[in-house]
């Protein structure tokens, strides 16, 4: 069922709601003195680029409640959009603040805090590398489920490094009840990708089927037929597909 004009204005009005959740937990309640635009503006082009990659997870969780009335292809399409969205606002944070202020570039330094300068590094090197190969897989020669293990690992590096980004910089995130707000949004886009990648496969196995027949088509078409064991098999409409193992 295709969701309707309120359907779909109250799920582009949650996502955007939700892509500025954690600016603003950060701006609530005291804050410190203001560093001038250009540095805050920085700052929440961080917490914009967090936010939008925590959502990435709800977007290609092929979720019943969520997925079907947009359809697939159209939630691919976004997600890769999003995906590049994500990359700019990540890039553009530091290079706004660092622009903004030169001391900046002691976010870096490994002398000065290692942790903080190895998360950032990771993150910035894991997104450039998560949309490059998901643009060009085929030229990196890599296989679909290689490329997919590889997403999903640095999806949830990602997600992890840039929560203790968030709670190591500690400027708009001091007081505790802020740092589990962050800990519980960036805890549920980890938790998405190791429900997709590890929780639900494990639960499919329970559900196998029997390959019957294999039949050739024409040109490179085949039809697979198969029949559940131990289970009633799923219903379905035409037009649908699935993924197989």
């Amino acid at each position: 069922m295709k969701y309707g004009l309120a359907q779909s204005i109250f799920w582009i009005s949650a996502f955007l709601i939700l892509a500025l959740l954690p600016a603003a937990v950060g701006l609530s309640g005291q804050l410190p003195p203001g560093r001038g635009f250009w540095i805050e503006f920085g700052v929440l082009l961080g917490f914009l680029g967090l936010a939008v990659l925590n959502l990435q997870c709800v977007i290609t969780g092929r979720f019943r409640w969520f997925a079907a009335g947009f359809g697939f292809d159209n939630l691919l399409q976004f997600h890769k959009q999003m995906g590049i969205f994500a990359l700019i606002l990540v890039l553009a944070h530091p290079v706004v603040l660092i622009t903004a202020d030169p001391d900046f570039l002691e976010y870096f330094d490994p002398r000065v805090n290692f942790p903080r300068a190895a998360a950032l590094s990771f993150i910035t090197l894991a997104v450039l590398l998560l949309v490059s190969s998901s643009l060009w897989r085929l030229t990196f020669r890599l296989t679909y489920e290689r490329w997919r293990l590889a997403h999903g690992l640095l999806s949830l590096g990602i997600l992890f490094f840039g929560l203790g980004h968030v709670v190591m910089v500690d400027h708009y995130g001091e007081p505790l009840w802020k740092k589990g707000a962050f800990v519980l949004m960036s805890g549920a886009g980890m938790y998405l990708i190791i429900h997709s990648r590890l929780v639900r496969p494990f639960l499919m196995r329970r559900r196998p089927y029997r390959i019957v027949e294999v039949k050739p088509q024409r040109n490179d078409s085949w039809t697979l037929i198969i029949e559940p064991e131990g289970h009633h098999g799923i219903r379905f409409r035409a037009g649908q597909f699935l993924w197989i193992t």
